[in-house]
């Protein structure tokens, strides 16, 4: 099926794509000052924040499945080694009520915990959603903001 061409395909994709790109949009968060640390942050906390109930549609599921094969795939060494840690989190399910709150996402969020000693600095991935239909250009997007969240420069 041929969806470019079908109108209220269009339209339900414009608008799922301007709701995420107006809602996720938030100031940095820290706990510990407003100073952004130098140099390569001890760990990083990748979180996508997702809505299950209704279940999400299908482009955004899709878009949370290449962030998990993104993150999963390219920083392996990564999470075995505990410098990033990652977790898909379903915003609307009680037991995730302890991280929602820490974050305060909006639904289909990408966001990250930038550890640096007892700072932490929480912050929003905004800008990979601008690429979300196109999976090479999206999964890339998302590596390079991941690479430069481990080197400390985000």
């Amino acid at each position: 099926m041929k969806y470019t061409t079908n109108p209220k395909f269009i339209l339900i994709v414009s608008i799922v794509v301007l709701v995420i790109l107006t809602s996720c949009g938030r100031p940095v968060a820290s706990t510990s000052g407003t100073a952004k640390p130098s140099g390569p942050p001890d760990s990083v906390e990748v979180v996508y924040f997702y809505k299950s109930n209704p279940p999400p549609c299908e482009c955004l599921a899709e878009a949370g499945e290449n962030i998990r094969e993104t993150v999963t795939q390219e920083f392996k060494n990564e999470i075995e080694s505990g410098k990033l840690k990652f977790l898909f989190v379903a915003s609307d399910v009680a037991q995730n009520a302890a991280i929602v709150k820490k974050y305060d996402p909006a639904p289909f969020c990408l966001g990250m915990t930038i550890v640096h000693g007892q700072s932490q600095r929480i912050v929003f991935a905004d800008e990979v959603w601008e690429y979300f239909t196109d999976k090479a250009k999206f999964k890339q997007a998302l590596k390079q903001v991941i690479t430069r969240a481990l080197e400390g420069d985000y």
